[in-house]
């Protein structure tokens, strides 16, 4: 249980009572407490804190050099006065002491306006006590806001960066995951789609090339029916002249064979004319 040796220069100015204090005030306080691995650390909270405490202590005793401590035996009470006010005080005792050494009488009378004087002056000196102490306090707590205010000013600094940066490595964390989810949602869906279009490719490939074979078939067989068809006519108008050929030839006799029949009819009918003219009828 003790503070690191760089704090020594602080440590060495308080009493090992407020250093004890110190150690738990920061090692069992409600907020945020440090452990003792922490507390025996370099860390700017526990500087800052002895500092403070520095700065108390020495303002304390600056306080008890210029205030004395007086106790009302009356009361049970502990008074604090100037030390002007006591060296006073003491003076005026002194002499009314020595003015009851010389009559009673004066010694009572004196006592009493010293009483009273006392009095009076206890309370204006109560008064600027209280007023500097109320003073003291204000400065003093306006101190510890103002370092309150900053230690937590820091605080949440440092907290809301280490917020932000958790919280930006969360959010760039699940950016990451959703961006590495929408590229393996988007190249499945560019593979689906590029096998769909392949499939239909090779569908309409297909369809083309067995359409294209069937029309080449057609195309073959219409050839192949026109050549017979030419050669069909060919051959036809071969056997047309063949066949006009003998029908002229046909003809030909037929004309002869007529003429023949022609000839024989005139010989028959001159034949006919010299048996009539022969053989007269009667």
């Amino acid at each position: 249980m003790a503070f690191h040796q760089n704090y020594s220069y602080l440590t060495d100015q308080l009493p090992p009572s407020l250093i004890q204090e110190s150690w738990r005030r920061l090692t069992m306080k409600k907020r945020d407490p440090l452990t003792e691995i922490e507390a025996g650390n370099i860390n700017l909270v526990i500087e800052n804190f002895l500092k403070h405490e520095v700065e108390r202590y020495n303002q304390k005793k600056e306080r008890q050099h210029q205030y004395t401590k007086i106790r009302d035996d009356t009361n049970g009470i502990d008074h604090f006065i100037p030390l002007e006010s006591a060296e006073l005080t003491h003076q005026s005792t002194a002499s009314s002491i020595e003015q009851d050494r010389q009559s009673p009488i004066s010694s009572e009378i004196s006592c009493v306006e010293n009483t009273e004087l006392h009095s009076s002056h206890t309370l204006q000196t109560h008064t600027k006590y209280l007023k500097k102490l109320r003073q003291d306090l204000i400065s003093k707590i306006n101190k510890e806001n103002v370092l309150y205010l900053k230690n937590e000013r820091e605080k949440l600094t440092n907290e809301n960066v280490k917020y932000l940066e958790t919280e930006r490595k969360r959010l760039q964390f699940e950016y990451d995951c959703h961006f590495k989810e929408f590229s393996d949602a988007s190249y499945k869906l560019k593979q689906k789609f590029e096998d769909r279009y392949k499939s239909k490719v090779s569908t309409m490939e297909t369809q083309f090339y067995s359409t294209t074979n069937e029309y080449d078939k057609k195309i073959i067989d219409l050839t192949s029916s026109i050549n017979r068809y030419k050669e069909d006519m060919q051959s036809l108008k071969k056997t047309n002249k063949a066949t006009l050929e003998k029908i002229n030839k046909l003809e030909n006799k037929c004309r002869q064979l007529e003429d023949v029949v022609s000839a024989k009819d005139q010989k028959i009918i001159s034949l006919n004319d010299k048996i009539i003219s022969y053989y007269p009828r009667g």
